[in-house]
Order: C-alpha cells, then structure tokens, then sequence
C-alpha cells in the first residue's frame, strides 16, 4: 500500500515537471515584453523570460538546496564574477554621474543575462530532464509560436501579406520588431531542425517553411543572414545520419521551389522589398542604413577612453539622437572598454568550449544539437556587426539559458 502510494507520488511530481518544463520552455521564447514604464527617457522592459529568471531565483532562496559539482561550481562561479565585474562598472558610473541611477540600470539590463546559467541550473537540478524531452518540449514550443505568429498576421495585420511579416504575437507587438526580433526567432529554427532529427515527421516540414518564410518577410538582412546560417549546414548534417531525413530535406526544397514556381507572379508585389534589400548586400546599392557614421562616432569615443570605456555613461550624452552605436562589439568597447571587452568574452568563451566539449561525447542527438547551437552562435556573432544581438533580453537571455542548460544535461547525462 505504502509502495503503491509513493510510486503515485513519483509520477504526479514527474507529471508535473513535464507541464512545468514546457512553461519554462514557452517564457525563454516568447517573443514579447512587459513594458513596466520609464526612467527618465528610457523605456523599461521586462521579457517573459525574466519571470522564469526571478521564480528559479527565489525557489532556490526559499526552497532549493542542491549538491553542485565541480564543473557546475566553475561554470557558475565564472558567470558571478562576470556579472558582478559589469554591475561595478555601471556602478562607477553612477557614481560619477554625481548619482545618476541611469548607468548602474543599463549595466544590470545588460549583465542580467549571464545570470540565467544559475536559472539553467536550478530547472535542471528539479526536474532533471533528458535532452531528448529537452529537445520535443523547444520543438513544440516553437511549432506553437510559428503557427500563432503566422495567425497573428493573417488575423491582426491589416496589410498582411505585403507587409513585414512576424510583427505580431496574438494583437501584441514582438518586442524589438524587426532586426532583433528576426535573428530571435532563428532559435525557432534550431529547435524545429533538432525536433524533425528526432521524431522524422514529414508534417513539420511545413511549419520549419513557415518560419523560414516569416523571417524572409520581415525584410531584415540580419535574420535572414542568421536563418540561412542555421539552415543549410544542419540540413547537410542532418541528411548524413538518416534516410528519412535525406527524404524531408528533398521533399523541403521541392516544396519550397514549387511554392515559388507556381505562384511567382502573386508573390512578387510581396517579394519585391526583398529585392531592394538584397541590393543593399550584394553591390549594386550597398548600405548600412547611416550605421557607418554612428560607428565613426563610436571609434572616436571609444579611442577617447580604451581602457575602462564610459562606464556605462549613455551613448547619446556624446552622440545626439542615438542611444546606441547599434553594433555589439563597439557598445562594449563603449560601455565597458578593453578590459570589460575581455572579461565578458572570455566568459562567452568559456560557457561554451565547455558545452562543446562535453556535447560531442556520445549519442548522436548531442551532436546535432551542438551543430545547430553552433551555428546559432556563429549566426549571432556575425550579425553582431550590424546590431548589439546579446543586449537585446531576448536573445541574450535565451542564449545564455539554453547553452548552460544543455551543458548541465550532458553532465547529468555522462554522470
């Protein structure tokens, strides 16, 4: 009877962790924000992702207590120091803003990403869950955003489909809309890609096309940049290891050409921005959008002050009417100087040889996950040329997450 009772009890909790898993899933990737007012001229935000940020904080403060080893210590330990080295700098500004809230907050909107490894850690040390639940709850989760994005706009966007597509979640706006929010959703691709590799269902094709097609409307060369990134290698990888998925990919771009074939003359009015935009890229109108004067700005500044940059000091103080250099390695160099530079890319580097390192051992679903989260790295780190990527909560935050939250899986995994 006792035995008959705990067993009921293990597999509520185990059912429970499931429904709590895909929650935490759907937050880190929902493309929306709480807008929770100003100060002063700047907006403040908070992500859904944030909410899973504070609940597996004070569920460790009031409930959790966990053994740690050594390599999840070390992950964590590296990430604190990080964090904190960025919130003294914003600190320092502060201070020499004579008191001036303004960079303590833009250093703690920037760092508080590198705290979601310890929110990784935390849902992985509760639940425990395997990669492959890991990789049909993103899977599913993204099927579902894709499939509310695209109703959204047939539904809520009044000049759909000539319009940008993925502007919309529901009658809510995508936060950060276009540029950020297009490379956001290559982690949709990613997810998608890993879930077809493991179930080998023909029918999500159409739905890994369809986000494909959301990205190509939104008319942002960063996503698309991003979106191909991911694509293409994974497919190729993909194709080695199974027959059936040799047969989707055929079948994706057989589709894909078709589409375009058959309804070419009604998708060209829709088309026909895209191909501006590819002008911009390939030679004939090459453009940064006025991006290279604010660069220009932001090199004067930066060579100003190298070492410890402006302490977070906001960039239009020195540049009027932008709030940004609108490039991710010249807003460090602004914010932080060489030496935040430094220190903030080694821990990049360091969370994610460690993920690398520990995901090429064994099956091969580790594998493809690697491949496909490194090319999303590589995606991001390209298009942070043309954006600060790893500012926006978004895709900081989601980024962070899920590369600590595979590590501690594979650890658990080898363990």
């Amino acid at each position: 009877m006792v035995l008959g009772e705990l067993h009921m009890y293990q597999n509520d909790v185990k059912a429970k962790g499931k429904n709590l898993i895909f929650i935490a899933m759907l937050l880190m990737l929902l493309p929306l924000s709480l807008p929770l007012g100003n100060i002063g001229d700047k907006p403040v935000d908070l992500t859904y992702s944030d909410l899973l940020l504070f609940s597996t904080f004070f569920f460790f403060i009031f409930v959790g207590r966990f053994l740690v080893s050594n390599n999840e210590k070390k992950i964590m330990a590296i990430g604190f120091f990080t964090f904190t080295f960025i919130l003294s700098l914003g600190a320092i500004g502060s201070i020499l803003q004579e008191g001036d809230i303004l960079p303590f907050l833009s250093s703690l909107r920037f760092a508080k990403h590198i705290l979601f490894v310890f929110a990784a850690f935390v849902l992985c040390k509760i639940y425990n869950p395997s990669l492959e639940q890991l990789t049909k709850y993103t899977g599913l989760v993204s099927i579902f955003i894709v499939i509310v994005l695209f109703l959204s706009d047939l539904f809520f966007n009044s000049q759909f489909p000539g319009s940008r597509w993925g502007g919309f979640f529901l009658n809510f706006e995508t936060y950060g809309f276009p540029n950020s929010t297009a490379v956001f959703y290559s982690f949709y691709v990613c997810f998608i890609l890993n879930f077809i590799f493991i179930t080998k269902r023909i029918f999500i094709i159409p739905i890994l096309l369809l986000i494909v097609a959301i990205i190509f409307f939104t008319f942002s060369r960063s996503g698309w940049i991003s979106a191909l990134i991911v694509l293409i290698p994974a497919l190729i990888y993909s194709s080695t290891k199974s027959k059936k998925i040799v047969f989707f990919n055929i079948s994706l771009l057989v589709f894909f050409v078709a589409c375009i074939s058959l309804f070419f003359d009604k998708l060209y009015p829709i088309i026909e921005p895209w191909m501006y935009k590819v002008d911009t890229i390939t030679g004939k109108d090459v453009t940064v959008s006025g991006r290279d004067l604010i660069w220009s700005e932001a090199l004067k500044l930066i060579y100003d002050h190298p070492t410890f940059g402006y302490f977070f000091f906001p960039f239009s103080n020195y540049v009027d009417g932008y709030d940004t250099p609108h490039q991710q390695y010249l807003e460090i160099l602004y914010k932080m100087g060489m030496v935040g530079f430094l220190v903030y890319f080694f821990y990049l580097f360091y969370i994610f040889t460690v993920f690398l390192k520990e995901g090429l051992k064994g099956s091969v679903l580790r594998k493809m996950t690697v491949i496909t989260f490194t090319l999303l790295t590589v995606a991001i780190l390209i298009t942070n040329f043309g954006q600060p990527n790893l500012s926006f909560s978004l895709i900081g935050n989601a980024y962070i997450f899920f590369l600590s939250l595979y590590y501690f899986v594979f650890l658990n995994e080898v363990n």
